[in-house]
């Protein structure tokens, strides 16, 4: 089990700082790994794919299982919607999911910190985690040839991200460009996290 406190921002814009609980059971992993035997194999097959969405969807899908509360006597890791709800669907998540993608020791940390404390021999390594995040982080690149280099629309909509160059999104305010692109979160435009990634690395 894995502890994270994650300070981040409630819908009226009020500094928020809570902690979240992480584990992932014997018959999680096993219903995780399938054929792979351990999950450091398991990563290294969905790096393979070089399939950026797939690690995105697979890392969704393992923070969703994963995200609980311990009983009070610590005998239990409690998952049910509404403690999944507190967290996925928070800025908290947004938070925590862009640390994954920024930072590689974090983000191998959190793997390993999921895993049952007895299986150690299938922690996957710093290196494997750093692999899926730069096959994610390398697709976003790619793709940023879709924006403009240039504006070519006077008419602009101001509230449509796709009316704006890489660089206007780039050097544009906090706010606005939190207005009109959102949080950061698995399934958006690659483009525009890849520019949310780079914004926040600047800011550093």
């Amino acid at each position: 089990m894995i502890q994270e406190t994650i300070k981040y921002h409630d819908l009226e814009g009020n500094p928020c700082e809570d902690t979240f609980y992480f584990h992932m059971s014997k018959a999680e992993l096993a219903a995780v790994t399938q054929t792979e035997g351990d999950f450091a194999a398991y990563l290294r097959k969905i790096v393979a794919t070089d399939d950026a969405k797939k690690i995105l969807d697979e890392f969704k899908k393992i923070i969703e299982m994963t995200v609980g509360q311990k009983s009070e006597d610590g005998k239990r890791f409690i998952k049910n919607d509404e403690i999944r709800s507190k967290f996925m669907d928070s800025d908290a998540y947004s938070e925590f999911f862009m640390k994954l993608l920024t930072d590689a020791d974090y983000a191998s940390r959190f793997v390993n910190g999921i895993m049952p404390a007895d299986l150690q021999e299938q922690l996957a390594s710093t290196t494997e985690v750093a692999e899926a995040r730069k096959v994610v982080l390398n697709a976003d690149i790619k793709e940023l040839n879709a924006l403009p280099e240039e504006d070519v629309d006077d008419e602009k909509d101001p509230a449509d991200p796709a009316s704006y160059t890489r660089q206007e999104l780039l050097d544009m305010d906090d706010d606005f460009f939190n207005a009109i692109v959102g949080p950061v979160k698995p399934g958006m435009n690659k483009t525009l996290l890849s520019i949310a990634l780079q914004r926040r690395n600047r800011s550093k």
